[in-house]
C-alpha cells in the first residue's frame, strides 16, 4: 500500500467516525469524549468549552493523544480504530473558528 493510499484510507475511515476519545496532562491525566471533523491535511478539530478540563489542560500543556474507534463493532468483529499523538492549540478568534465550525458542522 503505497502512503497516498493509505491516507486515502484514514480519510475515509475518519470520515465515517464522529467520537474521539482526547488524552490531556496539566497537573493530572484527563480523559474526554469529543465530537470532532477533519480537514483534507489531516487537522482535527473539536469545540468545546473554554471551561472545560481539557481545554484548560491543552492551555497549559498543548501535547495529546486521542483514540478514535467505532464504538458499534461487535466483539467478535474485527477490530479497527486509530490511535495517535499530537499537539491541540485552542482557536480564540472568530474569524479563524469559521473553518472549523463549518467542519465541525457537516
Amino acid at each position: 500500500m503505497t502512503l497516498r493510499n493509505a491516507k486515502a484510507e484514514i480519510v475515509r475511515y475518519l470520515q465515517t467516525q464522529h467520537l474521539m476519545t482526547l488524552a490531556t496532562v496539566a497537573k493530572k491525566h484527563w480523559v474526554s469524549t469529543v465530537y470532532f471533523a477533519i480537514d483534507k491535511n489531516l487537522n482535527f478539530y473539536f469545540v468545546s468549552s473554554p471551561k472545560s478540563n481539557h481545554c484548560k489542560d491543552i492551555e497549559k500543556n498543548k501535547y495529546i493523544a486521542f483514540a478514535i474507534y467505532d464504538s458499534h463493532t461487535k466483539n467478535s468483529d474485527k477490530k479497527s480504530g486509530i490511535q495517535g499523538q499530537g499537539h491541540a492549540t485552542l482557536i480564540k478568534s472568530i474569524i479563524d473558528m469559521r473553518k472549523p465550525l463549518l467542519l465541525w458542522n457537516k
